[in-house]
């Protein structure tokens, strides 16, 4: 089963944004995001965590964490 960093490959690494809110954790300031291609942009903290937990869960078909999205990570 892959671990977080492996996981996190899959996702489509941004450059630190200075404006960027985390839907999930409401982070904001100057922070690493990351999305899938359908660009749903969440922190870096976030995607790892949800990756992990979806993983250890056993999950094999993880979409993205917007609720209404239904892009699957690679």
């Amino acid at each position: 089963m892959p671990g977080p960093s492996t996981s996190l490959s899959a996702v489509k690494r941004s450059q630190v944004r200075t404006d960027f809110e985390c839907s999930i954790c409401r982070s904001d300031g100057e922070l690493p995001v990351s999305s899938l291609a359908c660009g749903h942009d969440f922190c870096d903290t976030c995607w790892e965590q949800f990756l992990t937990l979806k993983t250890e869960g056993g999950d094999v078909h993880i979409c993205c964490p917007e609720p209404a999205c239904k892009l699957q990570v690679p």
